[in-house]
């Protein structure tokens, strides 16, 4: 399946493969494999490949305790294009009214950091 794949370099050959790996190898010598290749990388690539195939597993978490600090929490991991993502999201779900409240600390928050 890897000849087959590397040969036609498109991207269904590889979704093909991808589904008989799951099912022709155990789970071992799939972490054998994606390590391996993995392991071909430069390190910072190689953290690239990876973040970029766990982020959409790692979204903002329900809060256990407190919802500020989970979300702080978050944020100090977050890249910066899916912070900007988020605070549009929540901007967007916001009332006219919590819009406005939040303007407002805002802008308080410049004040006292000036």
């Amino acid at each position: 399946m890897l000849v087959y794949a590397l040969t036609l370099g498109v991207v269904s050959s590889w979704l093909g493969a991808v589904r008989v790996w799951a099912i022709r190898l155990t789970v071992g010598e799939r972490q054998a494999l994606a390590t391996a290749a993995l392991g071909t990388l430069p390190e910072d690539e190689a953290h690239e490949v990876a973040e970029a195939f766990l982020r959409p597993f790692c979204g903002p978490i329900p809060p256990f305790l407190n919802a500020m600090d989970e979300a702080r929490h978050w944020a100090g991991w977050a890249s910066e294009v899916e912070r900007k993502a988020a605070m549009a999201a929540c901007w967007e779900a916001l009332s006219e009214s919590d819009r406005a409240a939040f303007l407002e600390w805002a802008q308080g928050q410049g004040r006292a950091a000036a």
